[in-house]
């Protein structure tokens, strides 16, 4: 199942709203343009093999770029830009009760002035959000605290190798946790702070 240069602009509700998919198999975006409250949204009622997304744009999403509530078992974000998020989360990966979001790569995405204080990419949930990598992506102008927001309770995965020019400078994500590994990110300071997975900044 596969959607390519899909232009939805202008929408005040959702650009994509996949609701009650419970069958599984592959769905695949590239090079679409998504704009509205939401850009593109997995519901708590879908279960879904994999989810990719690449080459995409989203434009002045209202409250969030991609929002996941529901499975996920393999998600891919890739050569994404957003630009002129009005909300607080750009990726927002918030699994509710009893869903899972994993096998997670989030690479060579690029935000530019959005929301004063967006978050590039929000893990959490009520769920469960395991088995990330966020590498190589490029962040311009956000002024959130951090880069990555831990939101849930078991996050496990890498944050590595990200750019943040002007804003987040404090750290590369909120707060440390156990299972969660930070190294090698920077801003044109140099290296920003990082946590490690033993929950001891560095």
């Amino acid at each position: 199942n596969f959607f390519e240069e899909v232009t939805c602009y202008s929408i005040t509700t959702y650009g994509v709203y996949m609701d009650t998919f419970t069958g599984g198999g592959h769905y695949l975006f590239n090079g679409c343009t998504f704009t509205g409250n939401i850009g593109l949204y997995v519901s708590n009622a879908s279960v879904t093999d994999s989810l990719s997304i690449l080459n995409c744009n989203f434009e002045q999403a209202v409250a969030n770029d991609v929002y996941i509530a529901g499975t996920v078992r393999g998600l891919t974000i890739s050569g994404c830009r957003s630009e002129g998020l009005n909300g607080a989360s750009s990726f927002l990966l918030e699994p509710a009760a009893a869903q899972i979001v994993s096998g997670i790569s989030i690479t060579g995405c690029y935000w530019t002035t959005d929301f004063a204080n967006a978050y590039a990419v929000d893990l959490g949930g009520s769920g469960v959000v395991r088995g990330f990598a966020i590498t190589g992506n490029h962040a311009n102008y956000l002024g959130a605290i951090s880069f990555v927001r831990l939101n849930g309770a078991g996050e496990a995965g890498v944050i590595s190798g990200n750019y943040c020019v002007e804003t987040p400078t404090a750290k590369i994500v909120n707060a440390p946790r156990n299972g969660v590994v930070c190294l090698a990110n920077q801003n044109p300071s140099g290296a920003m702070t990082d946590y490690w997975n033993t929950g001891t900044g560095i």
